[in-house]
């Protein structure tokens, strides 16, 4: 499991994106700003001065996100579950 709190920025994190062959593209805050983002399957150059960046998840990446809601006990159930 990656901690990402553990970079301080983008542009820290660029070059492990990259590394691990995760698909990424250029967000507006938290929103994509390409037009059918979920039928990238290469990653889009992003201008870090102005854009967040955001990674695709699923089977292009190789990546499975848990969202785990602590306001509901979310982490208690998760500790049951995630060894199963």
């Amino acid at each position: 499991m990656l901690n990402m709190n553990t970079y301080a920025n983008n542009e820290e994190l660029l070059p492990l994106y990259k590394d691990n062959s995760w698909v990424y593209m250029p967000l507006q805050g938290k929103r994509p700003i390409i037009k059918d983002w979920s039928k990238i399957r290469e990653s889009v150059p992003v201008n870090l001065s102005n854009n967040n960046v955001g990674i695709l998840t699923g089977a292009v990446s190789g990546i499975t996100v848990v969202d785990i809601d602590t306001d509901n006990d979310g982490l208690k159930y998760w500790e049951l579950i995630k060894n199963e």
